[in-house]
């Protein structure tokens, strides 16, 4: 049995497949691509949290749109929402329990030709009602910040393995 896992692991690394996140070098960034532009749909507070994900991980400098040129490959964040809703409820009807989803979508375009597209995707988590509304506006800030983390990691590996 351990052989075959064995094999089959090798077999799949002969054929070129990898998990995502794995891939090698700049993923579906064009090889030519000199700078990075990132555009994100009026949504500051995703968009600083992938470019600092994408300056960490990168080796392409980022750049503000005035500077763009043919060697600049455009990243689109598109259809960014941020939702907070109720899931769970006390005896009285009041909530106690919501869920916060942050959902966005990436396309590349290089010469105003899209290279790429991730359709939107997902992160979510839960956010407890244990006090007043301002507990609960602290708990949904500290649960934001760490999903448009989470956010930002996931799309930075869709994106260096093109899945």
């Amino acid at each position: 049995m351990k052989k075959l896992c064995i094999l089959l692991a090798l077999l799949l690394s002969a054929c070129g497949y990898h998990l995502v996140g794995q891939g090698s070098g700049s993923g579906v960034i064009p090889a030519d691509a000199q700078q990075v532009v990132i555009v994100g749909d009026d949504h500051a507070w995703l968009k600083s949290v992938f470019t600092q994900t994408f300056k960490q991980s990168m080796d392409l400098p980022v750049v503000h749109a005035s500077e763009a040129d043919a060697h600049t490959a455009e990243i689109h964040l598109e259809n960014i929402s941020e939702q907070l809703n109720a899931t769970a409820f006390d005896t009285s009807g009041i909530a106690n329990q919501y869920q916060l989803m942050i959902s966005a979508g990436l396309r590349i375009l290089q010469g105003g030709k899209e290279l790429w597209s991730m359709p939107s995707m997902a992160v979510s988590a839960d956010v407890f009602a244990t006090g007043g509304s301002a507990e609960i506006e602290a708990q949904k800030v500290s649960v934001a910040k760490s999903l448009r983390e989470e956010w930002a990691r996931k799309a930075m590996a869709r994106l260096r393995s093109g899945f």
